[in-house]
């Protein structure tokens, strides 16, 4: 069975890098990205319901934990 890593991702609104990471598990980098950009959207809609917000996450350098 595999075990679930915590990944951390950059976040990126209106084509500007935002200050700290969002971090999630996920057995794999596809399934953790997936995750963080869930989050982040799940984050922007509930904050702010009438806007549309481009956004965008990147993988932090990955670190063994």
């Amino acid at each position: 069975m595999m075990k679930n890593k915590k990944y951390r991702f950059y976040v990126s609104l209106c084509h500007g890098w935002c200050d700290g990471t969002i971090s999630v598990y996920a057995i794999d980098e596809d399934t953790a990205y997936n995750r963080a950009i869930d989050e982040v959207n799940k984050r922007l809609c509930s904050a702010f319901p009438e806007l549309s917000i481009d956004f965008n996450v990147e993988q932090v350098e990955s670190e063994d934990e």
